[in-house]
């Protein structure tokens, strides 16, 4: 009787071992990692994990600076081009992602500057897409603007978060000098981060007595960006 008793008591201790073990397996690890995108165009990212929590950085791209305005005659030098426009920069917390599917996600090009008395390019909207459907975006900034040859005035800035400022005026030339300054060209607008900046504009067209200093090109924008930073049970 003993006997059978203590077979019983060995085989009920196996068993609760073995459903400890099995308890300890159940219990899912959490895990965690990071996806940066630092370069323009697109890419994807999947993750292997359930019940996933991200915080997700992104931003879209600049627009280009205006170029200088352009000079052939006058007595005035000429304005100087309007910087681009930033593009915009948002940091999100506690976003569900879903687990092993595939999203896409696009860094948008910056905006090209501008030659002589042509405005800067726009910048491209920096995207999260998934299953074809645009879930995070960022828009851009817009090209900041330049103005008709010979103007005296400076270009606008473009549109942005925020946008660029707008290039000074040229001034007319002095009877005792003969000279005439260049219109400076706008900064470009800044944002939270440093992606996605606009483009500075370009400098107008200097008269220096019978010479005259052309008009220079605006600069590119800052190209867009996205990180994603997770955890998750696997």
């Amino acid at each position: 009787m003993k006997t059978k008793i203590t077979n019983i008591i060995v085989l009920l201790t196996i068993l609760m071992m073995l459903g400890c073990s099995k308890d300890d397996n159940d219990p899912k690890e959490e895990v965690s990692g990071t996806f940066e995108f630092l370069d323009a165009g697109t890419h994807e990212f999947s993750i292997d994990a359930s019940d996933i929590v991200a915080t997700i950085t992104i931003v879209g791209s600049g627009g280009g600076g205006g170029g200088g305005v352009n000079y052939t005659s006058g007595s005035s030098s000429t304005g100087g081009g309007g910087g681009g426009g930033a593009g915009e920069f948002k940091l999100l917390a506690n976003e569900d992602l879903q687990g092993n599917v595939t999203y896409t996600v696009i860094v948008g090009v910056a905006g090209n500057g501008g030659s002589a008395s042509q405005s800067g390019t726009n910048g491209q909207t920096s995207e999260i897409i998934l299953q074809g459907a645009n879930i995070y975006t960022a828009i851009a900034g817009s090209g900041g603007l330049s103005n008709n040859i010979n103007a005296e005035n400076g270009g606008s800035g473009g549109i942005g978060f925020p946008a660029g400022n707008s290039g000074t005026n040229g001034e007319e030339r002095s009877i005792f000098s003969l000279s005439a300054s260049p219109g400076l060209g706008g900064l470009g607008g800044e944002n939270e981060s440093i992606f996605g900046f606009g483009g500075n504009g370009g400098i107008g067209a200097e008269i220096d007595f019978s010479n005259i200093i052309n008009a220079e090109n605006g600069n590119v924008g800052g190209n867009g960006y996205v990180k994603i930073e997770w955890t998750g049970l696997r």
